[in-house]
């Protein structure tokens, strides 16, 4: 009897005698004394996924045990423990029929003599280069977008039975054991198909075109996308050379190629992936194909049709008239290009068996008579905004149907998101798949909560009849603190994301989409439970911080669980938002005012101390330094900036009292009128535009002149007031909220927000009726001025002001010319809307 029929013996002799014990518990031993003891079998044709998960395997096995354990494609040649890795003769002989497993599957069997390791993989069957020497190895693996089950069975060996950890992606991150034995005992059976067939993220996206494939180029950002520090800072290339020593070591200046092959393995490893599936604004193409021809991009223009955009707006219409018929034609006609393999068209968001359908990343609607009519303005419901949810879906529908005529089996794919939130008061066709886009990270505002349970409840109606996938703005708090230049409060929330996967499955969503990504703790809970939302949180973060950093373990999980509950609790923000009457982003003074304030900070520092106090092995204290540096250090900075910010003062100003002028800013004697200085970027830097401002009052209003000195063609206009550039004005009675604010662009176009006025939750945001008059002048070559002209009665909310009254105010000079760019008359050292950096405005008796 061969080999292989004995193991089938065996096996059928296991199943009759099942009552019976064991004499001694069966064993699997892959490595004894640094000698093979097993061999690693695969096909001779075997899959792509198939031979990297082989090639794994072996390399794991080496670094725990300093032994080759040889890979075989004849069984013949096999000796010890038979690692049957993937589809091959052997497996179809044991009766394993891969081609019978689901999408993503992967299986682990244990028999007398074998550990089959076999998964659903895709019909790619190159050849995979593993050598670290050759140079693009990465380009040679499978898309994790494909089926890759075999690679799954085979880390679940390696993590349940061995030992092996992948904490984050970079070299500190990979926890493996080291003996010079190694066996298996005490295994069980497995299969498992992860609960969410899509896992993907800004930094695990494959779609650049290399070597006739889409694949990624930014692999490298799952080893970089963690950092809390900003990439101009020395400490986030300190961190990178900390992370990456071997590499360092290796390449002095770093090594692109290597670092994004290591870290597209950490992605199989941790099971990113999954299913193809796209969806995001899918129409800024059609500009450059239909609006106007683009110099710069000639070769995608199709021929002018100003009739597929929206009406009622100066200049580039701001989105699609999405009830016009030719453009509903045209939008159709993408499509069949897509799914009959002519590729998709610039600014498309396609992939998979999804064509993408979302509008602008605005709600400047057409307002022609068609599209006005579907808008439902009613339609706002407890912090959920369904105004035009409608109208989308109706636009939607419409393509989904021909779709679904020419194309069986293909979708749409739409958001949830902005003004169409909420479902649409008809059904929707079969073929379209909703992506919710829910602020999960910002659940410590209860508002925030609300709004994403509601929306979720709401679309739950759709659970079992279409895809339903979710984006998650992981990318807060840290994006907001990038934009504005200060430190944020670290955003943990493992406890919170453990339970909100439960609550996504639970309501019937398929895959997740994050726009970011955590921090590291998060990450490995998001690997975790998106294949399994069953797991023990505590589990988890106990492992995370034991296997890592050993002794420093407990004092590191003490202060991140403590950080997380700071961050995580609502009773430590605002009243405003631990009441759940809005919901908030966090701004700089949320993170050092409200949640990393000295006396909380201080206990933080103690659980630090005991850590670095700890006696740990070398790589256990190259992982606590990386770990402190990486959140610890950034926010002692983050504390120590606001200290120093706060310590300079917000200007103070006279508004001058003039002689009447009715409301008219051009009849006041600009001369008599007190002039705002110093202006700066909203960083405390010195400026780079030349700004002037002028104030002044005649009892009845507040006259403002702003100036800049630049060419007014090189300014650019939008529909919307806050779009492209602007003054943007902020008056108060307090530096604190509720306060107002006003964005005006050069053509007088406003737009006015009351904030936190109405103490009513899912209200935070009114329109001010401010009854300003403004006058906009750019008839000068080397200028731009914009009078504007306040009522006082209408200002600041509460009792009008009158002379002798003194209130809060800022200006905010906004230009999104290359990235966003802001200078105010008071530095916020944050984004715009800081209304505790208003200066002091006081009016002249």
């Amino acid at each position: 009897m061969d080999k292989l029929n004995a193991i089938v013996g065996l096996s059928l002799l296991a199943a009759m005698f099942t009552t019976l014990a064991w004499a001694a518990p069966p064993e699997w031993p892959l490595v004894r004394d640094q000698q093979a003891t097993s061999t690693i079998v695969i096909a001779p044709d075997a899959t792509k996924a198939a031979q990297l998960a082989a090639y794994e395997l072996q390399w794991h096995l080496e670094q725990m045990s300093g032994t080759t354990v040889p890979i075989v494609t004849d069984a013949a040649e096999a000796t010890g423990t038979w690692l049957l890795v993937g589809a091959s003769a052997e497996t179809e002989r044991l009766g394993i029929a891969a081609e019978k497993l689901q999408d993503q599957e992967s299986v682990v069997q244990f028999l007398p003599g074998a550990i089959v390791m076999i998964g659903k993989d895709a019909e790619d069957r190159g050849v995979v280069q593993y050598d670290p020497a050759h140079p693009r190895r990465y380009t040679t693996w499978p898309d994790p977008y494909d089926n890759c089950g075999t690679l799954g069975a085979v880390y679940k060996v390696l993590e349940d039975y061995c030992g092996v950890r992948w904490f984050n992606a970079t070299e500190l991150g990979r926890v493996i054991p080291h003996r010079r034995t190694v066996v298996i005992t005490n295994a069980k059976d497995h299969s498992e198909i992860p609960a969410f067939t899509n896992r993907s993220s800004t930094s695990i996206i494959y779609r650049v075109s290399l070597d006739g494939k889409s694949w990624s180029a930014s692999a490298e950002r799952m080893g970089r996308g963690a950092q809390l520090w900003r990439a101009d800072t020395p400490e986030y290339g300190e961190i990178d050379r900390l992370n990456w020593p071997e590499l360092y070591r290796k390449f002095p200046n770093g090594n692109v190629e290597e670092m994004r092959s290591q870290c597209l393995l950490y992605v199989y490893r941790a099971r990113w992936g999954g299913e193809r599936f796209g969806c995001n604004h899918s129409f800024y193409g059609y500009y450059n194909r239909f609006w106007e021809k683009n110099p710069n991009a000639e070769d995608q223009w199709e021929g002018h049709h100003p009739e597929y955009f929206a009406v009622g707006y100066e200049g580039q219409p701001p989105e699609p008239c999405f009830t016009n018929p030719g453009f509903i034609n045209q939008v159709i006609k993408d499509a069949d290009d897509y799914f009959e393999g002519r590729g998709s068209k610039q600014g498309a968001q396609n992939w998979g068996r999804y064509f993408g359908l979302v509008p602008m990343d605005n709600a400047q609607w057409c307002k022609c008579p068609t599209c006005q009519a579907q808008l439902r303005p009613e339609a706002i419901r407890d912090g959920m905004n369904a105004t035009a949810s409608d109208y989308i879906f109706t636009f939607v529908n419409t393509i989904a149907r021909a779709v679904q005529q020419r194309h069986p089996g293909k979708y749409v794919s739409t958001l949830a998101y902005a003004a169409y939130q909420g479902h649409p008061s008809f059904e929707l066709e079969p073929n379209i798949a909703v992506d919710m886009c829910l602020h999960t990270r910002n659940w410590f505002a209860p508002a925030m909560e609300r709004a994403d349970r509601r929306m979720m409840q709401e679309w739950s109606v759709e659970k079992g009849k279409r895809p339903l996938h979710c984006w998650l703005y992981w990318t807060f708090p840290l994006e907001i603190a990038n934009n504005g230049r200060f430190h944020c409060f670290p955003g943990f929330f493992a406890h919170t994301a453990a339970r909100q996967y439960r609550i996504l499955r639970d309501h019937g969503i398929n895959g997740i989409f994050y726009c970011g990504v955590g921090q590291d703790v998060e990450n490995y809970i998001a690997s975790k439970m998106m294949v399994n939302p069953d797991l023990d949180v505590k589990v988890l973060l106990d492992e995370f911080f034991s296997m890592q950093f050993g002794n420093a373990g407990p004092a590191l999980q003490k202060f991140y669980e403590r950080v997380e509950a700071i961050y995580s609790t609502p009773e430590n923000y605002p009243p405003d938002i631990a009441q759940g009457l809005r919901g908030s982003h966090q701004t700089r003074e949320l993170a050092w005012k409200w949640l990393g304030t000295p006396e909380r900070m201080a206990e933080l520092a103690q659980y630090i101390e005991a850590a670095r106090q700890a006696r740990v092995t070398s790589i256990q204290a190259q992982r606590r330094d990386v770990f402190i540096k990486q959140y610890w250090d950034y926010m002692v900075a983050g504390r120590r900036l606001y200290e120093e910010q706060n310590a300079l003062p917000t200007p103070r100003a006279t508004a001058a009292k003039v002689a009447k002028a009715g409301g008219d800013p051009t009849k006041v004697n600009w001369a008599e009128a007190s002039a705002m200085t110093d202006w700066r970027k909203c960083t405390g830097e010195p400026p780079a535009r030349k700004l002037a401002g002028w104030l002044a009052h005649d009892g009845e209003y507040l006259y403002v002149r702003l100036q800049e000195e630049i060419a007014p063609q090189e300014l650019q206009l939008t529909a919307n007031a806050f779009g492209g550039d602007c003054w943007e004005i902020f008056v108060g009675r307090r530096p604190d909220r509720p306060y107002r604010q006003m964005g005006v662009n050069s053509s007088g176009n406003n737009t006015g927000i009351a904030w936190g006025e109405s103490g009513q939750a899912g209200m935070d945001q009114q329109p001010w009726d401010s009854g300003v008059k403004i006058v906009p002048d750019t008839s000068q070559p080397d200028r731009w001025e914009t009078y504007l002209a306040y009522p006082l009665d209408k200002l600041v909310m509460g009792e009008p002001l009158k002379g002798g009254d003194v209130f809060f105010m800022n200006v905010v000079r906004t230009s999104r010319t290359g990235g966003l760019n802001l200078h105010s008359w008071s530095p916020t050292f944050g984004g715009p809307t800081e209304p505790s950096r208003m200066g002091e405005v006081t009016l002249a008796p």
